[in-house]
């Protein structure tokens, strides 16, 4: 029981990212939002999402329990506010809220997940499993919106999370009780955790607004991060942490996958509304297909992991997941549903689920269990940064185009490109991994 709520807080955390998109027509309408605004807004939660993500796997170390029943009530009162939000400024301030509750869930999940999870072999295979509800979670988020603007508001996509974050916290409660052991004393970087969040917003904004004074900002606060984290004596992210091949690896198979995932469900959305014409409960139906797969291949994905390891099984899945992101390149105003448009879905999905399942195995199972939020943490980040950062390029790359197909077709070729340079680095970096890795992946990964 408590794996399935730890569980279902993952579907949770990662379908809040794409609940509200088929509702961005209705946002817009309401209140006289641009393309762009409305894009700032559905970036908002990974933005706090990500950047705090860091700070929230310190935490989580020092009291998984904790850390996870704070930011379920976090996350529920960000929801809820969005869902009454009177003004759009209000509704931007309540996705973040959203995100900073998320930054303590995620990570807190992961440590009292590897506690539940003594035994290797099947830590790996939860693991596994753990990147595979990370795109169902993506897909419910989008299935789900569909119905409810169907049959309700844009608003209740935001209300069902509060309903079910609260009531996920009063399991929580009473299913993981709480440790006798004192927590370690220690101080949390909050300025650098500021400087990761500040660096992050900026750059988003300022690739969705082609503001080069903020992308340049966000340059300065990055290198002022890695000044501060070298200079503090407990960094939110030691940057010995990214030394590791095997783990930057896996992270950046995690962020290009996560990014291609949330800029294909954005910008497929609008081609099925704005292009096609298709209501809400049509695009949704529309992705039925791409459901079938993800859930039919979900035990196969987490098998081929443990049966082949990370190590292969990660570049294979980049490699399908760009050739279904190709396939969505050729998308055109009159293309029918049955043909590129629906291979290029079910080709992408395949390949993604099993590139996040061995990537996530990759990112974190070397890590020890004192470290085990913060390996949660920045796997969790590079999941949230990936869709905030590429959603904030590709749809200015998009928008520079004059015909709106023309400019998800780019798009999406764009992806496909950044899928195969991601596949044969991580088969680089995964190739010959130092002995202990070796040793370690080798554990986590044969059952």
């Amino acid at each position: 029981m408590r794996k399935i709520l730890l569980g279902t807080t993952q579907v949770l955390l990662i379908a809040a990212i794409t609940l509200p998109l088929l509702g961005v027509p209705a946002i817009q309408r309401e209140f006289g939002s641009s393309q762009g605004d409305v894009a700032l807004m559905i970036a908002a939660y990974g933005l706090a999402f990500g950047g705090l993500l860091l700070a929230g796997g310190r935490l989580a170390d020092l009291g998984g329990r904790r850390t996870f029943l704070a930011g379920l009530a976090i996350f529920a009162a960000g929801s809820l506010a969005a869902a009454l939000a009177p003004s759009f400024a209000l509704l931007l301030a309540a996705r973040f809220g959203q995100g900073i509750g998320a930054a303590l869930v995620a990570p807190a999940a992961m440590v009292l997940l590897r506690q539940l999870t003594p035994d290797p072999a099947r830590r790996a295979k939860a693991l596994a499993a753990w990147g595979v509800l990370s795109g169902i979670g993506a897909t419910f988020g989008n299935l789900l919106s569909g119905v409810v603007l169907t049959w309700g508001s844009w608003r209740v996509a935001f209300l069902a999370p509060a309903v079910i974050a609260a009531a996920a916290a009063l399991a929580g409660w009473r299913l993981f009780e709480p440790t006798t052991a004192r927590p370690a004393r220690r101080r949390i970087d909050a300025l650098g955790a500021l400087l990761a969040t500040a660096t992050m917003t900026l750059l988003s904004y300022g690739l969705l607004n082609n503001a080069y004074v903020a992308i340049g900002g966000a340059v300065v606060l990055g290198v002022g991060f890695v000044l501060v984290e070298r200079r503090t004596a407990d960094p939110v992210l030691p940057l010995g942490f990214l030394a590791d091949r095997t783990r930057v690896g896996g992270l950046a198979a995690i962020f290009v996958t996560a990014a291609s995932m949330g800029t294909m469900w954005f910008m497929t959305s609008l081609y099925l509304q704005q292009v096609k014409g298709l209501s809400p409960i049509l695009t949704s139906l529309a992705f039925l297909p791409y459901v079938a797969v993800q859930l039919g291949t979900s035990t196969l994905v987490s098998r081929v992991v443990g049966r082949f390891g990370a190590r292969r099984a990660t570049p294979i899945g980049l490699g399908l997941a760009a050739v279904g992101m190709g396939l969505l390149s050729r998308i055109e105003p009159d293309s029918p549903y049955v043909g590129v448009f629906l291979a290029g879905l079910l080709v992408f999905v395949a390949g993604a689920s099993l590139a996040f399942s061995g990537a996530m195995v990759a990112a974190t199972s070397t890590a020890s269990e004192q470290q085990a939020g913060l390996a949660g943490g920045v796997a969790n980040l590079a999941m949230e940064a990936g869709p905030t950062v590429g959603l904030a390029f590709l749809v200015s790359l998009a928008a520079s185009y004059a015909h709106q197909t023309a400019g998800y077709a780019a798009a999406f070729g764009v992806a496909a490109i950044a899928f195969v340079l991601t596949a044969v680095g991580v088969a680089i970096a995964l190739r010959q991994p130092h002995k202990k890795n070796e040793e370690k992946l080798h554990e986590y990964t044969v059952s």
